[in-house]
């Protein structure tokens, strides 16, 4: 696997993280204000960036937001071959890609996992997320990326395990497609924390994410049609 194979012109690449700041006087109470962010790539150029400003928020609800915001534009490139996102998020990538479907089986066991009182955390950012692929009816490839990858040969070695073992990727994938998503991935996350701390006080942004969900039912979906649009090639 090379840099062409994932990055071209018949091809979006969208990146994702969230940066977090605590703004709790309390150090064991771990919620405060996130930074969201995208970068979209077309081939090898960048064509799109945005952030939003989340407070009462957490690192993962962060996290799952700046995926949903990278759905939520992938459907303006809807036209293009593929359409690829990457996380360094591994538990939010794993959630929406592979557990999912675990998730709704036991849920139709009764076992309450997406249903009223159900014990997944943050289910109702990982449900907007579901539900907007399923709008869009696009196919999207899903990637977990190591996060915070060094300039060093070790780092991208370790980079490339990750790479290959998150996302079942069995063919070999070269040192510049590494570095690659390793720079993009360490943009967008700079760029998240040059966002946060530019805009924490900006009143523009000032919201209110603070989610009570203590009961709630989710909509049946067609888990056929979601598994088809989020597991190509290199997932099983």
């Amino acid at each position: 696997m090379t840099v062409q194979d994932l990055f071209n012109n018949e091809s979006v690449c969208i990146f994702t993280d969230s940066s977090f700041k605590n703004m709790s006087k309390d150090k064991n109470i771990a919620i405060g204000v996130t930074a969201p962010a995208i970068c979209i790539y077309i081939g090898t150029k960048l064509v799109y960036q945005d952030f939003y400003i989340l407070h009462n928020s957490t690192t993962q609800q962060g996290e799952l937001y700046a995926i949903l915001l990278g759905i939520m534009k992938s459907y303006f490139y809807r036209n293009f071959k593929h359409i690829r996102l990457f996380s360094d998020s591994q538990v939010s990538i794993f959630g929406i890609r592979d557990r999912i479907f675990k998730w709704v089986r036991q849920t139709n066991e009764g076992k309450n996992i997406l249903g009223d009182n159900g014990f997944i955390k943050n289910q109702d950012y990982i449900m907007d997320i579901v539900y907007y692929i399923l709008s869009n009816d696009t196919p999207i490839e899903l990637y977990h990326v190591k996060g915070h990858v060094k300039k060093s040969y070790e780092d991208a070695i370790y980079a490339r395990k990750v790479f290959k073992s998150s996302n079942n990727i069995n063919e070999y994938v070269d040192d510049a497609l590494i570095y690659m998503i390793s720079n993009y991935n360490n943009f967008v996350d700079k760029y998240s924390t040059d966002m946060l701390y530019k805009n924490i006080t900006n009143p523009i942004y000032f919201t209110d994410n603070l989610k009570l969900v203590l009961s709630i039912g989710y909509a049946n979906f067609n888990t056929d049609q979601y598994y088809k649009l989020v597991k190509g090639d290199n997932c099983e």
